[in-house]
């Protein structure tokens, strides 16, 4: 993964382990953070062990996959990476299409997630525990 790493964020990598000029062992490497911190988190919050809410990992809401939800309460919690930076236009649209349809939308930084587990639960706790009819999502005007 060493060598490999720095020709992700370049045009092209040149290295056998490579398709379309995109190295699979940076891209496994990522994913597999990714999992790490997924499953950090899931650890917390699985089997009704944050305050007695159901979460499911990795549901499919409309065109969108959440990492976790609670259904109940209408509460998506979304794990961010850097790529995210780059694609906060989709992220907003995605947000604004998940409140249309009801959810509210936690997101955290994916590396602050083992470093800050316990404020991170907090704040979902918090999230939770606010009664639902103090969210309104913003429907679009009737035509």
């Amino acid at each position: 993964m060493g060598q490999c790493w720095p020709y992700f964020f370049d045009k092209y990598c040149k290295s056998p382990w490579a398709i379309n000029g995109v190295c699979m062992f940076t891209i496994n490497g990522v994913l597999q953070m990714l999992w790490r911190k997924l499953n950090h988190l899931w650890k917390f919050i699985r089997c009704r062990s944050l305050g007695g809410y159901r979460f499911k990992r990795q549901v499919s809401v409309g065109n969108y996959i959440a990492d976790f939800l609670c259904s109940w309460k209408k509460l998506i919690i979304e794990l961010d990476g850097g790529q995210h930076d780059e694609h906060h236009g989709y992220d907003e649209v995605r947000t604004k299409f998940l409140n249309v349809m009801g959810y509210r939308v936690l997101r955290f930084w994916n590396h602050d997630v083992p470093t800050e587990t316990e404020s991170i639960l907090e704040i979902i706790l918090n999230e939770l525990n606010k009664t639902q009819e103090s969210f309104s999502p913003t429907l679009p005007p009737p035509q």
